[in-house]
């Protein structure tokens, strides 16, 4: 007896220390929290929250690239150059110096014109005698135009870029909306892990104290010979048995812990205590009705139209991008030539010395091998988007259906686990009585409790199911994001480093 007391006061202690936790001390940080507690935490450090901000800001980024083609460029040029060389004739003179100063800008413009402005001076002196004028100052000012005819005309190549760009961010919006929604999903699937980890542990627990019992009033009636030696052999068995059970639980609540702090990316506490309570839940769901918002809301359904106009702006510009190169090509040009810089200006500046262009300019390659199979690229990639689209909507279906089944099944048969488990208990609670009346033997108490442990680990198995199920639904149906948009959380993620 004082041997098995021994080993009864060894388990106790081991059961101690893993109440209190390997680290327990005054400094244990314990969260208590709720679901949407943990969400909040969660959404505002999970990292793949982060990096999908950050995926929005590079389309933003990638957008003001795209747009930077209707930039407008300025340029500036300077040089001087004097040349003495010899030379075997004399028009141009045996000294010729001369400076530049040349500005200009240039741009395109949404029609796909280039715009050129340009304002070129230059002070020449030489030697040569059949110079009239000498130094000699020329002003001259440019304006042209070359405006796309077939090729590139209104733009398209220009501007169908940006338009995809426009429409990769609204993409990647609703991608990063998805990426959160997930996130929460994750959590609080993990955080129902939490609480069914919680939950068998405290059954493990109640059911080792029955346990516990059973062997102490074995050991009561041993001494005074109502009880044989084989029922302390059984109850004791049976006690190490839960004992293990327990230590198995425990290890589970810790690793379900370490879980959720993974999702929620919070390591600041050491134990998560939730306080959600396991109850049943009784469930009506409008399936039609289920269905038509899944399909409305879904943002993979959202991001796949998306893509397909992407794809169809992508054909509209691989399509004119066969055509050939004709431009219309406009210049008008004017200079004043003077022995100083004011009056070369002013000349100018009134066109008395106008020039005049207009021309075509017509550029076809022969083969088009490239542009052609480019065409035919985007083609197949529209198609093979829509079929997916198409594949899309049936998967959407199929999954939307599947949880809303699963949703109604988890219901009912939580409903009969937690009938199952009562009547476990009273079963165990009258055999038990007859025991202790002398009507019963260990044997059949230890498979009562047996039963009553696993009806009761299956009702909290059916309730965790349910609860997971009804993430599942709301995940399904894309509505999570806009439940905890409501509130300040999603307004604080771009304040997050």
């Amino acid at each position: 007896m004082i041997q098995m007391a021994q080993r009864m006061s060894i388990l106790l202690l081991i059961l101690i220390v893993l109440s209190v936790g390997n680290v327990a001390n005054s400094e244990e940080r314990i969260g208590k929290l709720s679901i949407d507690e943990t969400v909040e935490i969660g959404i505002l450090n999970n990292i793949r929250v982060k990096v999908a901000r950050l995926e929005q800001d590079l389309a933003g980024l990638d957008l003001k690239i795209e747009r930077s083609i209707f930039d407008t460029e300025a340029w500036f040029e300077i040089n001087w150059r004097r040349d003495k060389r010899a030379s075997i004739n004399s028009i141009g003179g045996s000294r010729v110096t001369d400076q530049n100063y040349n500005i200009g800008i240039d741009k395109k413009i949404p029609t796909g014109a280039d715009i050129s402005l340009s304002f070129r001076n230059q002070d020449l002196d030489t030697s040569s005698p059949f110079f009239p004028i000498d130094p000699a100052f020329v002003s001259d000012m440019e304006a042209s135009i070359t405006q796309p005819l077939l090729k590139n005309i209104g733009g398209i190549q220009d501007k169908a870029p940006i338009r995809i760009s426009e429409i990769e961010i609204d993409r990647i919006d609703i991608v990063t909306q998805d990426t959160i929604e997930e996130v929460i999903a994750e959590i609080k699937l993990s955080y129902w892990d939490l609480v069914f980890a919680q939950e068998t542990l405290k059954a493990q627990k109640e059911i080792l104290e029955k346990a516990q019992q059973l062997l102490e009033f074995n050991i009561e009636n041993r001494k005074s010979g109502l009880a044989e030696d084989v029922d302390i052999y059984a109850s004791e068995a049976n006690t190490e048995r839960h004992m293990n059970n327990v230590l198995v639980a425990q290890n589970e609540l810790v690793t379900a812990i370490e879980t959720l702090k993974l999702k929620m990316n919070y390591p600041y506490f050491s134990r998560i205590v939730p306080t959600e309570e396991l109850s049943y839940k009784s469930v009506f769901l409008d399936q039609d009705t289920i269905m038509r918002n899944a399909i409305k809301n879904r943002r993979d359904y959202i991001t796949k139209r998306l893509q397909i106009e992407q794809a169809d702006i992508d054909v509209h510009m691989k399509k004119n991008s066969r055509w050939p190169q004709m431009d219309l090509i406009a210049t008008f040009n004017a200079n004043g030539l003077k022995s100083n810089y004011p009056d070369a200006v002013a000349e100018m500046a009134v066109a008395s010395n106008p020039s005049y262009f207009l021309g075509v300019e017509f550029r076809f390659p022969l083969a088009n091998t490239k542009a052609k199979a480019q065409y035919q690229s985007s083609l197949l990639e529209k198609a093979r988007l829509i079929l997916e689209f198409r594949q899309l909507e049936k998967d959407i279906a199929f999954e939307v259906d599947d949880v809303v089944r699963a949703v109604l099944t988890n219901s009912a048969q939580a409903g009969k686990r937690i009938r199952i488990e009562e009547l476990e208990s009273k079963k165990l609670e009258e055999e038990d009585r007859n025991y202790r009346l002398g009507r019963s033997n260990s044997n059949i108490i230890i498979d009562y409790q047996d039963d009553l442990i696993e009806a009761r680990l299956a009702k909290i198995e059916a309730l965790i199911d349910l609860e997971k199920s009804l993430v599942n639904l709301d995940r399904s149906r894309n509505i999570l994001f806009d439940q905890y948009f409501q509130s300040h959380i999603i307004s604080q993620l771009g304040n997050t480093e």
